[in-house]
Formats: structure tokens, sequence, C-alpha cells
């Protein structure tokens, strides 16, 4: 696993060495993602968000197979994927993919056989892929992003926030024996979004009935130890 500046983790690929390298990390947010299936995986290709503008990126793979098209909504993140891989035609080729949002589960895509992969889901998103192609989908790896950024633009506005606190029960130097905040969840008038975190220690909810989230306050070290809001009244 490879880690850049910008708090994100280059995992894979798995597959097959044939076809050229291929890198996707400019999404801004992926919408959709088209797979093409025939006795193996022919192409994958991704739909993103270029400021307000939907594009979709160059297609990893050949022609041929059947489409199918995966369609996220506006507060749904990938956490994980999982496929397998084998000979085909005397190459290594990716055979199944799966893949994991936060609101369910898509797949399984192409023939669940030959070698297992998985990237099980941790801390941080999937945004964005690289691997390997040539006439079908020889290799794939993902990129994922440990730190998030919740867009909410003029229009939209928080309506809840809850999470979990307490000690995290090992030894990672000084954050064994800390209460920190362990996991936090946004409701907008857009969806959920989160869990950001494991769901571990004592809950906390705080539904804004009346009002708008206009700020926050609390106590930080080098991690988060506390957190809460000021709430802005609705006029009458």
């Amino acid at each position: 696993m490879a880690s850049r500046e910008d708090a994100t983790n280059m995992l894979g690929p798995w597959g097959g060495s044939g076809g050229t390298a291929w890198s996707f990390e400019k999404a801004q947010a992926i919408t959709k993602i088209k797979i093409c299936v025939g006795d193996v995986i022919n192409s994958i290709t991704f739909q993103y968000m270029d400021g307000e503008t939907a594009r979709w990126s160059p297609r990893y793979g050949g022609a041929g197979g059947t489409p199918v098209e995966i369609e996220l909504g506006p507060a749904e993140f990938i956490l994980s994927i999982k496929g397998y891989y084998g000979a085909y035609a005397g190459m290594t080729i990716i055979y199944s993919l799966t893949f994991v949002t936060t609101v369910r589960e898509y797949g399984p895509y192409g023939r669940e056989h030959g070698t297992q992969f998985y990237v099980p889901k941790g801390t941080g998103w999937i945004n964005s892929f690289h691997g390997r192609s040539g006439d079908l989908l020889d290799a794939i790896g993902v990129y994922r992003k440990t730190s998030f950024e919740i867009d909410l633009g003029t229009n939209h506005y928080l309506t809840a926030i809850s999470g979990y606190y307490g000690i995290f029960h090992g030894n990672r130097g000084n954050y064994y024996g800390y209460t920190v905040i362990r996991s936090l969840t946004f409701v907008s008038t857009m969806g959920t979004h989160g869990p950001y975190g494991p769901k571990a220690g004592t809950a906390f909810s705080f539904p804004v009935k009346v009002g708008k989230v206009v700020a926050f306050f609390g106590r930080a070290g080098q991690w988060l130890d506390a957190l809460g809001f000021y709430l802005k009244p609705n006029l009458v």
C-alpha cells in the first residue's frame, strides 16, 4: 500500500500484467460506473463530476460485452470492492467485480471464477481507480481517500449530527487511553453523510428540530477530542 500527501492510499492492482497501465484520479465525485461483461470483464468506465458538468472517463478495456450501469446517489460513497481474476485466453484477466457503498452492494458483475481479491471497508472511501487494460480489463486497483469533504452548496443545510466517542483500546502511541471522537454522521437536506469512522464507544445524537447549524466548536490536539455546534434558530 502506497500513501500520498493528499491523504490517499493506493491499493492494488489485482489481476494480470498485460495491457497498458491506466489511472483514473480526477474525480470530484463518481456518479456512475459502467461495466461491460462477457466471459470476463471487457471494460469499465466512470462518470464523474467536473464542477457542475457530468463527464465520462476513457473506456478502460475493449469493445464488447453487455453493459451494466451503477448509479450512485449524491451522498453515496464506495467503501469496498471485491472480485475475481484468473486465466483467460492465455492471459490473466478480471472475471468479476462487486462494489459496496454506504447504501448497498452492487454485483457481482461477471463470473466468480479464479482467485478472489477483496478491499475491505476501512477508514475512508474509494474515490478513484487504477489498473491495466487492453482488449479486456487485465487488472484493477483503487485509491482510498482517508479524509472526507461534504459539499452542501448554498441551498442545503444540516438537520442532525450523531456519532460515537470513547477510549481506543489499543496501543497506538499517545492515542491509547484518550477519549476521542471515533465516528461522525451528518444528516442534511441532501441525505445522510457517513458514518465516518467506527461505531464504537458511547453514542451521541443531536437532531436539529428548529433552526440551522451555523458553526462548530470543540476540543482538539492530535485528534478530535470533543465536538459541539452552534444553532441559529429560525426567525418567526
